[in-house]
This record gives C-alpha cells, structure tokens and sequence, in this order.
C-alpha cells in the first residue's frame, strides 16, 4: 500500500513500506512487453535512471525512492498514482498508444495537473484549510456546471 501524508511543514511523505515490490515490478515487466521496451537497459534509459536501479526494483528485492518509481511511472506512460495502484492494470488504452507525440505531451501534462490537484486536495485536508479547500471545490464544481452546459447545448444543436 502506498501511504501519502504530510510533515510537520505540509511536505508530502511517501511511504513504501507496506508495498508488495514483487508484485509492482511484475507489473512493470508486463508494462514493458505491452509498450515493446525489450531490455531493462531501454526502460532504464527511457526513464533517465541508472542501470544497477532498475535491475533492483524489477527483482523486487530493495524499496527504491518516490523520485524513481516518479521516473519509472513516466518512463511508462503511467501517473503516479496508476504505477502504484494496488489494482493490476490491464492493457493500455488503444486510444492513447495511437495518439502522436504532440498529442501524448498533452496528455501527459493533463494526467500531471490532475495528480497535483490530489496531492493538493490532501495537503488542504491535513492542514485544515478548509478556505482555500472549498475554494477548490468551488472552482471544480463550477467548471464542471460549465462542460455540463456546453454538452447539452452541442447535442441540442
């Protein structure tokens, strides 16, 4: 289980320790057959790490830092969140392997914001900011009301 919370002075603290790594870096081996990356030297230099590190997390003996499973989860066209999933993932959205790399950078940088709204959402609920958390939702709602209208009127055109 991947554990989020924050210290003493709002940063996010990662904890691994309850992670079954042998069961993540399954997934990872699966991840790489699905996008064709055939050697750990491929995957290692895809995601900027070294070698010897990707060798240790894929035997699934050693607890790696939240810095490489970020580049891991990168490297493999997951969010952080999707990478750590308790859940096994199944195969890729065709859709998205399809898109060209203009698009995928798109995405890529939508799944990023996505995952920092979360991580923002959990600081806001550890410290107690309950202002600036329904400012939060607030804008979320009214976004949403928004796309919400803008559908209805595109079919009723």
């Amino acid at each position: 289980m991947h554990i989020v919370s924050a210290d003493a002075f709002g940063r996010m603290v990662h904890n691994y320790s309850d992670m079954d790594r042998a069961a993540l870096a399954k997934r990872i081996r699966l991840r790489t057959i699905e996008l064709g990356i055939t050697t750990q030297d491929g995957l290692a230099q895809r995601a900027g790490l070294a070698l010897g590190t990707v060798r240790r997390v894929l035997a699934g003996t050693e607890r790696s830092s939240h810095a490489t499973y970020e580049a891991l989860a990168a490297a493999l066209g997951w969010t952080i969140d999707e990478f750590l999933a308790d859940a096994p993932r199944t195969s890729p959205n065709q859709d998205v392997l399809a898109l060209n790399p203009e698009e995928r950078a798109v995405l890529d940088r939508y799944r990023r914001a996505m995952t920092e709204v979360r991580l923002r959402v959990r600081q806001l609920l550890w410290s107690g900011d309950t202002d600036e958390l329904d400012t939060l939702i607030d804008a979320a709602y009214a976004t949403a009301k928004v796309r919400k209208r803008k559908r209805k009127q595109s079919r009723s055109a």
